[in-house]
């Protein structure tokens, strides 16, 4: 009888791992991205949009800097020239730009960085970005606002917080593991 009981406990313990199994195989469903559009114009500032993808295209006069960009271009006008890396020198994943023009690539990246002046236009996709702004001779730092909606425009901040597009999830964050006390 006790025989009995052992089997009955383990062909148990079985069927559990066996549906523990299957419920972890599944996969999930699949996600699909959100994109939007963030429109962005300052006369004075800087921005830098990370951990993104879509397709950015904006008309300034700086310095940009990509790193690690995977995707199509970037493609640029008017007077701008690529100032990093050097003929013959490695970049390191990351591309410089300065000059009077505009600015288009679509792909991913881990960070576009500008500052300068006469800033204008829009990023098409997911990420998360800064802007900081500076006053002009109006005492106005700029605008941002996202979608189509023109009345939604923001005041281009002075310091800013992180913003998101839609559909962009930071990493979560590794919180340390606390030992008890005496282990």
């Amino acid at each position: 009888m006790y025989e009995m009981k052992a089997l009955k406990v383990a062909l148990s313990a079985l069927g559990l791992v066996a549906a523990a199994t299957i419920a972890m195989a599944q996969k999930p469903a699949p996600v699909t991205p959100v994109n939007s559009v963030l429109h962005y114009e300052s006369k004075l500032g800087a921005f830098k949009f990370f951990n993104g993808d879509g397709t950015v295209t904006f008309k300034f006069k700086g310095t940009v800097l990509i790193r690690n960009f995977s995707g199509k271009g970037p493609t640029v006008t008017g007077n701008v020239k690529q100032e990093y890396p050097q003929p013959r020198q490695e970049g390191h994943g990351r591309i410089g730009f300065f000059g009077d023009g505009t600015f288009t690539f679509s792909g991913h990246f881990e960070s576009l960085q500008w500052f300068g002046q006469e800033l204008s236009g829009t990023w098409d996709g997911r990420g998360g970005y800064r802007i900081y702004g500076d006053y002009d001779k109006n005492l106005e730092t700029g605008w941002f606002w996202e979608g189509n909606d023109v009345s939604k425009k923001q005041a281009w901040p002075t310091q800013s917080p992180t913003y998101t597009l839609p559909g962009y999830k930071p990493q979560a964050p590794q919180l340390p593991t606390l030992k008890k006390k005496g282990s």
